[in-house]
C-alpha cells in the first residue's frame, strides 16, 4: 500500500513535473523538525535555523486560522503564501466553492513535510490545488494562473494571504514580492482584454474585409518548414538601434532578419533587406512605413500582417509576398481557418516577431533596438524613424494623448539603474516577457540592444559578441519563397466562410432578442426602486419577486454560457466591456452576508448590475450583426445560391 507522500508524488509527476523532480532530491527534512501530538492534526513544526516554533498550541491556533479563512468562503479563487503543515489548507479545500487554491511556498522542505502529512492527490488532479515554489515563479506561469477559467474576473478581491504568521516574520520580503509579481500578471491579463468594444468591432470589420486577401495568399502554416538559418535577428526601432546597424549590415546575408514595420524604412537607408516584416497595428497610420519604402526594396520580402489591419497597409505593399495571419482571438478561430494561423498574443510587433521565431523553430532569437524605454537624450525612437526620434513624448503620446506615462520605470539594461518608459511600452514588455518565458525550453533569447530596459528571460550580450559566437559567415542564407492558396481550395474556403457568417447572423439575432427580453423584464421590475433610499430599496421586493428576477438573470446567463456561438464568437468581441461588469459582479458574488437584509441587498445589487450588463450586451450584439451584414463580402457562389 502506498504512503500519503507516494500518492502525492504520483500525481505531481503528471500534473506538476517540475515540483516532482525537485522533491525527489529531498529524502528527509533538515531545517525543520516535526512534532506530532496525541491527536491527528496536532502537528507542530520547528525552524531549527531561526529557533521558531510555528505554534504554541497547534489545534487552537489552526482552528483560529481556519475560522479566519471563513471570511473568504464565497471566493472562487484563493492565493496563499506558504503551506505550513498543510492542515489548514486541507481544511480550506473542503469548501467546494473554491475552484482553485494557489499556494506559493518559499521553502521546498515545508512542501515535503505537508505532502507527507496530508493526501492532496485528488485536489492536485482536479487542479483545485496548485503548489508553486516561490523561486520558480515566472511571468508566463503567473499569467496562466489568471487565465484559468474566470480567475482574472476576481481581480478586485485579489490578495496573497499568508497561511501562517511565520511567513510574515521569516519571508516577509518574498511575500511582498510575490504579491506584487502576481498583481502585475493579473493587471496584464485584464489590460490585454482592452477597454473599448469599438476597437474590437473595428478589428472584426477589417478582418472580415481582409478575409478574401488572407485566403488568396500563402498559408501561415507553410512557414513551419521555411527557416533559412538557425538564428533570427529581431529589429525594433528603439533609440539604440542606430548603433547596431553597421554590424547588422555585415551579417545580413547570414542571418534571418525579422523587422518590425517601423524599422523597415530605416533598414532601406542602410541597404539591409529583411526576410520578414511583421505588422499588427490596426490604425491607418501604420501604412506610412510601407509608403516610405520603395517597390524595389519590398521585392522578396515576406510581409507578415495580422488580418485586422487597415486596408491602406496592403495597398501600400507593392512587391514581395503578403501573408495575412489572425490574432489568437476566439472569434477568429470560429471560422476554422487554422492553416492561416494565429500569432501575437501580446501587444507589440517585437512580441509578434518573437512568436514567429518560435513557430518557425529558430534556435536563437536576438533582439536589437528593443529599448522599451527613452534614450539618455530623451529620444523615443532610432535616428531616421519616419515619425521622428521624439514622436513619443515623456508624458503624452501622439497616438493617445490621454495616457499618462509619468512615473513608469524599468530596471536598465545591464542592471545599472533605471530607465523611463511609457504605459504602452509597459504592456509590450509584459507580453514579450510572457512569450519569452513560454519558449524558454526550446529557444535561447538574447537581448543585444545594449540600451533601454532589461528584459526578463533574455541573456544580455553585446551584439558583436553575439556575432562572434553564433554567426557562421561561411554559409549564405537562401531566399524564402511562399506559394498562394490553390484556386480550387480557395473557392471551397470562401463558401465555408459564407456559411459560418450566415449562422452567426441567425444565432446573433436570436441571442439579441433573448437578452433584450430579459433586460425589459428586469428594467420594469426595478423601476420601483429608482431614486429610493437604501432602507426602502431593501423593502421594495418580496422574496418571491426577488427570486423571480434572480431566476431571469440566471436563466439568461446560463443560456448564453451554454451557447457555443456566443462563447466562440460574440463574447470574445464584447469581453472588453463585459469584463468590467464581471469584475463588479464577482465582487458582489464573494461578499459575505450575515443577515437577511444583507442578503436582499446583495441580490438587488446583483440584479441591477445585470440590468446594465444586459443593455450593453444587447447593444454590442446589434453592432456585431451590423458589421456581419454590411462588411463581409459573400462569394459569388454563395450569392448565386441565395438568388
Amino acid at each position: 500500500m502506498k504512503t500519503i507522500y507516494e500518492n502525492n508524488l504520483d500525481v505531481l509527476k503528471k500534473y506538476n513535473e517540475k515540483l516532482y523532480k525537485q522533491l525527489l532530491n529531498i529524502k528527509e527534512n533538515s531545517r525543520y523538525e516535526v512534532f506530532q501530538g496525541k491527536k491527528a492534526n496536532d502537528i507542530n513544526i520547528l525552524d531549527t535555523q531561526k529557533s521558531i516554533r510555528f505554534y504554541d498550541n497547534p489545534l487552537k491556533e489552526m482552528k483560529k486560522k481556519i475560522e479566519y479563512f471563513k471570511k473568504f468562503s464565497e471566493y472562487d479563487f484563493l492565493y496563499l503564501f506558504g503551506v505550513a503543515n498543510g492542515v489548514v489548507i486541507k481544511k480550506i479545500l473542503e469548501n467546494k466553492k473554491h475552484q482553485q487554491i494557489v499556494v506559493i511556498e518559499p521553502n521546498i522542505e515545508l512542501v515535503y513535510i505537508a505532502l507527507n502529512l496530508s493526501d492532496f492527490s485528488k485536489d492536485i488532479i482536479s487542479k483545485r490545488l496548485i503548489i508553486i515554489l516561490e523561486k520558480d515563479m515566472i511571468f508566463s506561469e503567473a499569467i496562466s494562473l489568471f487565465s484559468y477559467k474566470n480567475a482574472k474576473l476576481y481581480a478586485r478581491v485579489f490578495k496573497v494571504r499568508s497561511i501562517h504568521d511565520y511567513y510574515g516574520h521569516v519571508y516577509s520580503e518574498k511575500m511582498v514580492k510575490t504579491n506584487k509579481f502576481l498583481l502585475k500578471a493579473l493587471e496584464y491579463c485584464i489590460e490585454i482584454v482592452g477597454n473599448s468594444t469599438i476597437d474590437q468591432i473595428i478589428g472584426l470589420k477589417q478582418h472580415l474585409a481582409n478575409t478574401p486577401l488572407m485566403l488568396k495568399g500563402p498559408k501561415f502554416s507553410s512557414l513551419k518548414t521555411k527557416k533559412n538559418t538557425d538564428i533570427a535577428i529581431i529589429v525594433s526601432t528603439g533609440p539604440s538601434l542606430h548603433k547596431q546597424l553597421d554590424l547588422l549590415k555585415e551579417i545580413k546575408d547570414y542571418v534571418t532578419i525579422i523587422s518590425v514595420d517601423a524599422s523597415m524604412p530605416i533598414l532601406e537607408k542602410h541597404n539591409i533587406k529583411p526576410d520578414f516584416v511583421v505588422s499588427m497595428e490596426r490604425v491607418e497610420m501604420t501604412s506610412i512605413f510601407y509608403k516610405k519604402t520603395s517597390k524595389e526594396f519590398q521585392k522578396d520580402i515576406n510581409f507578415i500582417s495580422v488580418s485586422l489591419q487597415h486596408k491602406s497597409i496592403f495597398k501600400a505593399i507593392n512587391n514581395g509576398t503578403t501573408v495575412l495571419v489572425m490574432r489568437p482571438f476566439h472569434y477568429n478561430a470560429y471560422f476554422q481557418l487554422d492553416d492561416y494561423g494565429y500569432i501575437c498574443a501580446g501587444m507589440g510587433c517585437a512580441n509578434m516577431a518573437h512568436e514567429l521565431t518560435v513557430y518557425m523553430g529558430f534556435k536563437h532569437a536576438v533582439f536589437i533596438g528593443q529599448d522599451l524605454a527613452y534614450g539618455k537624450d530623451g529620444s523615443s525612437h532610432s535616428k531616421n524613424h519616419v515619425l521622428g526620434e521624439n514622436c513619443i513624448k515623456e508624458d503624452k503620446t501622439k497616438l493617445n494623448t490621454s495616457i499618462n506615462n509619468s512615473g513608469i520605470e524599468f530596471e536598465a539594461y545591464g542592471g545599472k539603474g533605471t530607465v523611463k518608459s511609457t504605459y504602452p511600452w509597459k504592456l509590450f514588455m509584459s507580453g514579450l516577457v510572457n512569450s519569452i518565458g513560454e519558449s524558454r525550453e526550446i529557444m535561447t533569447c538574447i537581448n543585444a540592444t545594449e540600451g533601454g530596459a532589461r528584459i526578463s528571460g533574455t541573456i544580455e550580450m553585446p551584439f558583436k559578441d553575439v556575432i562572434k559566437k553564433y554567426i557562421d559567415k561561411k554559409v549564405k542564407k537562401s531566399k524564402i519563397v511562399l506559394k498562394n492558396t490553390d484556386k480550387n481550395e480557395l473557392n471551397k474556403l470562401k463558401i465555408a466562410c459564407d456559411e459560418r457568417v450566415k449562422k452567426l447572423i441567425e444565432e446573433g439575432e436570436s441571442l439579441k432578442e433573448k437578452v433584450e427580453e430579459a433586460f425589459i423584464f428586469i428594467s420594469k421590475k426595478l423601476e420601483k426602486i429608482e431614486n429610493k433610499e437604501l432602507k426602502d430599496v431593501i423593502k421594495a421586493f418580496s422574496t418571491k419577486e426577488t427570486i423571480t428576477m434572480l431566476n431571469m438573470v440566471n436563466n439568461t446567463r446560463n443560456e448564453l454560457s451554454s451557447n457555443k456561438t456566443f462563447n466562440d464568437f460574440y463574447h470574445d468581441i464584447l469581453q472588453s466591456v463585459l469584463v468590467h461588469y464581471e469584475l463588479e459582479l464577482s465582487e458582489i458574488k464573494v461578499s459575505k452576508v450575515t443577515s437577511s437584509k444583507d442578503n436582499q441587498l446583495k441580490a438587488i445589487k446583483w440584479i441591477n448590475t445585470h440590468r446594465v450588463w444586459m443593455f450593453d450586451l444587447a447593444g454590442g450584439i446589434w453592432n456585431i450583426l451590423d458589421v456581419l451584414k454590411n462588411d463581409y463580402i459573400m462569394s459569388e457562389e454563395s450569392e448565386d445560391k441565395t438568388t
